[in-house]
């Protein structure tokens, strides 16, 4: 297996659930308090390593406005990586997981192509407002086959870079398991 690996992720979810608060506050390390509304798409690039390799995440935050709904379709195309996000504090968002995002993607993505997925609850430092148990996010990890569930504060920095380093570590060790199940059936 090479070095160097570049794994196309995608951000899904709600509008204003924090997808662009969070890889902004993991690409550069900052925090805005002013919601900026992502038009069609942003793509950020993160360069790191997992164990002796080298893996540049290409990073597509995705709009969540309905209103975009027709062109998300070509931003998901060649996907390796979903991170699905939601609103610790708004039911609604968590819902939205599996009733929008997850069929957008598995209309676009064959569950042929190996493709991992996280679920994040988003906005841990508002307290005294999450709205939604752990019971019910575990619940739609498993409907989505999500790998895990972690919550974040992108404000705070809370498991911001433990999500992004995560989910692209269990992606690698799918990817490895992959090949070496191909290399024994040859």
């Amino acid at each position: 297996m090479s070095n160097f690996a570049v794994l196309k992720t995608v951000l899904l979810g709600d509008a204003g659930v924090g997808k662009t608060s969070l890889v902004r506050k993991f690409v550069h390390g900052m925090f805005k308090d002013n919601y900026l509304i992502t038009i069609g798409l942003n793509v950020y690039t993160k360069r790191m390593k997992i164990h002796d390799r080298e893996v540049t995440l290409s990073i597509n935050d995705i709009a969540g406005q309905q209103r975009f709904e027709s062109i998300r379709a070509m931003f998901l195309r060649g996907a390796s990586i979903a991170i699905y996000v939601y609103d610790l504090t708004r039911p609604k968002t968590l819902k939205n997981i599996t009733n929008i995002w997850d069929q957008e993607l598995k209309k676009v993505v064959p569950n042929t192509i190996p493709i991992s997925k996280l679920l994040v609850g988003n906005k841990a430092d508002l307290k005294q407002q999450i709205s939604i148990s752990p019971d019910e996010a575990e619940e739609v990890a498993k409907k989505i086959d999500a790998f895990q569930h972690i919550i974040t504060s992108a404000k705070e920095g809370k498991n911001v870079d433990k999500a992004f380093y995560t989910i692209a570590e269990h992606h690698l060790q799918k990817l490895n398991e992959a090949k070496k199940k191909k290399k024994i059936s040859s």
